[in-house]
């Protein structure tokens, strides 16, 4: 995990062992009828080690747009604020999913 002098303190996000994803995060959802809509991801707050002070997680913000039929979808993360920061930082990243093939269950 990288780190800057200003970045805010805190442990690792709980993380899955096997994966090495985060885990625990919550956040809700909005698919509009035009195949537009919004996330949000909530990190859970960390313990910082140092301190044992609780620090806040990360929230991050998007909308997205759905295509070809929910195959693909193409996201811009609008608001992103740092764990344990008291506001939203500046944030303009996008990205573009696209289903590969499926899994038959």
């Amino acid at each position: 995990m990288l780190s800057s002098p200003n970045a805010p303190a805190g442990g690792p996000p709980p993380t899955d062992s096997v994966t090495g994803f985060h885990n625990q995060e919550t956040g809700k959802y909005t698919v509009n009828q035009d195949c537009t809509g919004n996330f949000e991801i909530d990190n859970p707050a960390t313990i910082d080690p140092k301190t044992g002070a609780t620090v806040s997680g990360a929230i991050i913000k998007v909308m997205f747009v759905l295509s070809d039929h929910g195959r693909g979808i193409h996201t811009i993360v609008y608001s992103l604020t740092p764990p344990g920061a008291p506001a939203p930082v500046p944030a303009l990243i996008r990205s573009d999913g696209h289903e590969l093939g499926r899994v038959d269950d």
